[in-house]
């Protein structure tokens, strides 16, 4: 406890830097403490039960009072913080600077050719393109080499790996390069089932869903019918019929089912164990298929940067039963079929570059997958796509001018406390042996670290952010094609890190991103500088609520080091069981009282029951951050005591309550059916809604504060009723 204690106090003292004008009941009524007061209690609605619908208490006013825009499957509070964000890198792209270091210069020239690629041009580069991916009879484009033609023995191997090289899409075999599930300290060469172009494998064949294969073919037709004429404006010439191009997309569309049969599932791939295998190239020729040289195809990708590897060399395979099964796939079909799938795949992977013609023709399928009804504004695509191709010259330029350093100090206090208050959950677990229970608390104890920013970005003497641009060319003038040189160039520097050693400050989420992150192969905590501002991160309103809020996310990624992913690695980001037999068995009962749990809860905005098996990782993390920060908050208001303050119009509630409906009005929001249907379907999330329900129903702390009647009212259930990992 005196630990927590000083930690706590230490906070205070950046904490309180916001001056807090207050009268003598401790109601705060500075400018900043009435707007966050306001717009707490405009989002409430409060003639709804809290015991029995907490979210329609604490959102109901916030899902009546907003619209989801026609370009957005949903809308919710991370929209209006990443909104915020956006209209500021607006801002920093659109002007001149003279100080901007040459990453930022290539940043902006970038955005420049996103913008201008609403204009109709850039087909000679998609013709280009298509040549160099193999060509294709039926847009009448021949092969760029004549490497690939269907009339002599077609190299498979050669041809996939040719296919990787040339752009970051995986349209039939994902192949990565990732840090050594078995070894943290390593880059190796990796190899995955793709992602298909619709949400998942039951698509392809579900009779739920046989609108939305229509749907998919009408658009593929469209697709191909606007390729034809974009490319004929330039000469290439195709004398292929309406009917021609329906067969085709018919074949495709058989051969993209097939493949979706050899896939896993989603609940399939949960248990890293039984999806991560560590061989050898070599090897691969017998535990995957003989039918196939998996030794050809690597190094047919690695000689993008002239990298041989040995057939001794070490790889991760993550999808054991769909790259066995794939050669016979692949031997089912015509080479023209195959070709046609992947030069499908790969521009539609590539929408986003496309000439407007071509994005059009998907926006009734993407309808019908997530409701949106439009695309996005020019600028607003424009600064997503350059906030996640160039993440730290933008955070650079964001963090310089919008960032305070207090906020990161502050933060760097808080999450060290919510590590206190986890390591103290884990020393009263009751169902952990005490050497279980010890590994787990070293494990927490080596968690590192990252708020807000790498120091380095900010640093206009230090040369990293630019070379990690260096011999990039971006020309500002064809979108397609800059797009597609960023791409090949990211893809260049991932290979080179092939048997090389971690870089200590590398992110795996971007510094602008509205967003937190665990990542459990470096067992490293990460807060970018995103999730810091409201409603996350807002020094107006009272610590119940900060902790409510942006204390509930750190707890949350905390405990995904303790999820059924995250607790398979040690301290050190390796895969290594750590556990003792009874204290596993007693963790997998826990979580399997969950999943059962969410699969009895139904969402009614998607008229369908919420996957518990599939979205355990996540409500775990979600039942055990709402418990871990509740507790951190508790220990502040203990050492403490009178330095709390309350917002005006809200002295009805209590401290206690006033956490829970912080942490439920971050995830208030509204989506549209389809997508609603998708986030059940696809994600690993459950849905918004039942986030808030899930958790209250297994905190009994909740039902306390609000003097809910257990047992009889939803959200306080008998004790043998809830379910509890963490």
């Amino acid at each position: 406890m005196e630990d927590i204690i000083l930690i706590l106090s230490l906070m205070l003292m950046f904490a309180d830097s916001q001056l807090i004008s207050r009268h003598s009941d401790g109601v705060c009524n500075n400018e900043g403490c009435i707007k966050a007061a306001r717009e707490i209690r405009s989002a409430m609605d409060l003639t709804a039960d809290p015991c029995n619908d907490f979210y329609q208490f604490a959102c109901g006013g916030w899902t009546q009072r907003h619209q989801i825009p026609p370009d957005a499957s949903y809308f919710s509070q991370f929209h209006i913080a990443q909104h915020r964000i956006q209209l500021l890198l607006k801002e920093i792209l659109e002007e001149t600077n003279a100080r901007d270091r040459d990453s930022i210069l290539k940043a902006k020239s970038f955005y420049k050719s996103c913008l201008a690629e609403n204009l109709d041009h850039g087909w000679e580069f998609i013709l280009e393109f298509i040549r160099e991916l193999g060509g294709s009879p039926i847009l009448g484009v021949s092969d760029a080499h004549m490497l690939f033609n269907d009339d002599v023995e077609f190299d498979w191997e050669r041809y996939l790996g040719h296919i990787k090289m040339l752009n970051d899409a995986s349209p039939i075999i994902k192949f990565d390069i990732t840090v050594d599930d078995s070894n943290s300290t390593a880059f190796v060469p990796s190899m995955d089932q793709p992602q298909l172009l619709m949400p998942s494998p039951e698509y392809y064949t579900s009779s739920s869903h046989v609108d939305t294969r229509q749907q998919y073919k009408d658009f593929l037709v469209e697709f191909y019918l606007e390729l034809v004429n974009g490319l004929r404006q330039i000469g290439s010439s195709s004398p292929t019929t309406l009917d021609e191009i329906r067969s085709a997309v018919e074949q495709v569309l058989a051969f993209e089912t097939d493949l979706s049969q050899i896939m896993s599932s989603k609940e399939q791939r949960i248990d890293i164990l039984k999806n991560f295998m560590k061989t050898t190239i070599e090897e691969t020729n017998q535990t995957l298929s003989s039918d196939f040289n998996w030794y050809v195809y690597i190094n047919a990708v690695t000689s993008k940067v002239d990298i041989h590897l040995p057939v001794e060399s070490e790889i991760v395979v993550y999808a054991e039963d769909y790259l066995t099964r794939l050669p016979r796939v692949l031997k089912t079909y015509p080479y023209s079929v195959i070709k046609d799938y992947v030069i499908t795949s790969t521009l539609v992977s590539r929408m986003k570059s496309l000439p407007p013609p071509l994005r059009r023709t998907e926006l009734n399928f993407r309808k019908a997958i997530t409701g949106a009804e439009s695309e996005s504004m020019p600028w607003k695509k424009c600064v997503t796509i350059v906030s996640k191709s160039f993440v730290l010259p933008l955070a650079a330029m964001y963090v310089e001018k919008h960032v305070p350093e207090q906020s990161k100090v502050t933060v760097t206090e808080m999450v060290n406390n919510i590590l206190l208050s986890f390591k103290q959950m884990l020393r009263d677990a009751s169902w952990m042996d005490h050497r279980t229970k010890m590994m787990a608390l070293i494990k927490v104890e080596e968690m590192g670290m990252r708020v807000g920013y790498p120091r380095y970005i900010v640093d206009r003497n230090d040369p990293k952010l630019d070379q990690r641009y260096e011999g990039l060319r971006i020309t500002g003038d064809h979108f397609f094609k800059d797009d597609l040189e960023l791409q090949q160039f990211d893809f260049r520097k991932l290979l080179l890190k092939v048997n090389r050693a971690l870089q200590e400050d590398s992110w795996k989420i971007g510094p602008v991103d509205v967003d937190a992150f665990y990542d459990r192969t470096s067992n490293t905590l990460v807060f970018p500088a995103g999730i810091m501002q409201p409603p996350f991160y807002d020094l107006s309103k009272p610590y119940s609520m900060i902790y409510g809020a942006i204390g509930n996310a750190m707890a949350h990624e905390t405990t995904h080091g303790f999820d059924t992913s995250g607790s398979r690695y040690d301290k050190f980001g390796n895969l290594n069981n750590w556990w003792s037999d009874t204290s596993r068995e007693r963790f997998e009962a826990a979580t399997n009282c969950m999943k059962k749990q969410y699969d009895n809860f139904f969402y009614d905005t998607a008229g369908m029951f919420v996957n518990g098996n599939s979205t355990i990782d996540e409500n775990i993390a979600d039942n055990g951050g709402i418990s871990i920060a509740y507790q951190a908050y508790q220990y502040w208001k203990e050492s403490n005591e009178g330095r709390e303050f309350i917002l005006p119009g809200l002295e009805m509630f209590s401290s206690d309550q006033l956490y829970f409906v912080s942490m439920a009005q971050t995830w208030c929001s509204v989506e549209r059916p389809a997508f609603a249907k998708e986030i059940i379907q696809k994600y690993s999330h459950s849905p918004q809604k039942i986030r808030v329900k899930g958790m209250l129903t297994n905190f009994e702390e909740f039902g306390a504060a609000f003097g809910c009647r257990r047992g009889v009212d939803i959200l306080y259930p008998r004790r043998e009723e809830t379910c509890r990992v963490w």
